[in-house]
């Protein structure tokens, strides 16, 4: 790869990732247990005792902490300081490893913020197909959607970030093993939880009568 284009691939993933995980910080004990998984995948998964692996460690225990007071109802609030901080250690973090490591380290990183990633570009997408100014705030995330159907704020954090650490865990795993098919089923189970939970949300908004449909106008949240 060409330097500029892999600094602009770099710069790319540093902007995304951190504005997603902004996104994403929409409800109650969310943020935090998806920053405890990610710190965890990435503190052992990158290089024992290194510093970026003591950074990681470090991050989903702290964010751990943070738990306490931000589970619903809430007492404390990350913000946008915090989401946009969290965003740019999960990104930067696997840039840190050695240079033959970093793509299996950015993968792990991926897989381990997995729902919250795939949450973000598949509601980008949905709103541009519908022709939504994307610029506006707004709840059509499913994880808000799941909520405005009725489900509570820590069943939603539970429930999705359980399945976001199986993933994380798995790849993880398989890449600290060197099995690059093992990564490969990784992408698979990851892309089949997508589609389940994607399918839950879909099924949950038509059994539940007189749901708000989410358009860019009902509601001020990003």
């Amino acid at each position: 790869m060409v330097p500029w284009l892999g600094w602009m691939v770099t710069l790319g993933w540093i902007v995304g990732v951190m504005n997603i995980f902004n996104f994403l910080d929409g409800i109650d004990g969310f943020a935090g247990l998806q920053s405890v998984i990610a710190g965890l995948a990435l503190g052992w998964v990158l290089a024992p005792g290194s510093v970026a692996s003591m950074i990681g460690l470090a991050a989903a225990g702290g964010s751990l902490g943070f738990l306490f007071f931000n589970w619903h109802p809430a007492r404390v609030f990350m913000g946008d300081v915090g989401s946009l901080f969290l965003g740019f250690l999960f990104a930067a973090l696997p840039l840190a490893a050695p240079r033959d490591a970093v793509g299996p380290a950015v993968f792990v990183a991926g897989m381990a913020l997995w729902f919250l990633l795939a949450d973000g570009v598949f509601t980008l997408v949905r709103r541009l197909v519908r022709r939504e100014r994307v610029w506006q705030a707004h709840r059509s995330h499913l994880y808000q959607r799941l909520v405005q159907s009725g489900c509570s704020h820590a069943r939603v954090a539970v429930v999705v970030m359980t399945a976001g650490a199986v993933v994380a865990a798995i790849a993880a795993w398989v890449t600290r093993a060197g099995n690059s098919m093992g990564q490969w089923a990784a992408l698979v189970v990851a892309v089949g939880g997508f589609v389940v939970y994607s399918g839950v949300v879909w099924a949950k908004e038509r059994a539940t009568p007189n749901v708000q449909r989410p358009t860019s106008k009902s509601a001020p949240e990003g």
